[in-house]
């Protein structure tokens, strides 16, 4: 690829960016950062459609990856990967504001406050993805890393659509529940939230 090549696909400007929060823990964090490398440095052309489950490739310890909370049947349990929907929420929120085409993702089935409101996405390699396509005439190179105790996405193109995003007042709220689980892989969850439906628009 030539430098002119290159330089006629329009990255130029950061059209979308978002960062997420997160309580450092050391399994955890080295899922984030070799997740954050993997998803880094995909070019998405016009009409192209970006997966990062594709982009993070085996979730296994070969590949840099270990054991980390996830949720598994309603339970927090420690599994292989566990904290790259983080990963994905940060991906999806960044292609939200940048107005890419929303082609897959799947809301945790608890609330996290670390995420918006309505807007956060599970992944679990070969059943839930995030999945946006490209429908600009700019290509989008997808940047991700991990500083400061968050997860950073940004989307470099040329600006081409004006994104404003409203978010409405909760409804049908249902207070959370406590329950008491034993055994080897029970992992304490100290972050009750109560379930609730909201539009994002």
């Amino acid at each position: 690829v030539t430098d002119a090549v290159a330089q006629g696909w329009g990255v130029n400007e950061v059209v979308g960016e978002f960062s997420t929060d997160y309580r450092p823990d050391p399994a955890r964090d080295a899922n984030l950062v070799q997740g954050c490398a993997r998803v880094n440095n995909h070019l998405v052309m016009p009409g192209g459609t970006f997966s990062v489950t594709d982009a993070l490739g085996t979730v296994d310890a070969e590949n840099g990856f270990t054991d980390a909370g996830v949720i598994v049947a309603e339970q927090h349990v420690d599994a292989m990967g566990g904290g790259l929907s983080q990963v994905g929420t940060t991906v999806f929120n960044a292609g939200f504001e940048a107005g890419m085409d929303d082609v897959e993702h799947t809301p945790h089935s608890q609330y996290m406050s670390r995420y918006p409101e309505g807007r956060e996405a599970t992944i679990w390699t070969g059943q839930k993805d995030v999945k946006f396509t490209n429908s600009t005439p700019y290509a989008v190179l997808v940047q991700a890393w991990v500083s400061g105790d968050q997860v950073h996405v940004r989307l470099w193109s040329t600006t081409y659509y004006t994104v404003d995003i409203e978010t409405s007042a909760r409804t049908n709220v249902v207070d959370y529940s406590t329950t008491t689980t034993t055994g080897a892989t029970c992992v304490p969850n100290e972050e009750g939230e109560p379930g609730f439906d909201v539009t994002v628009t």
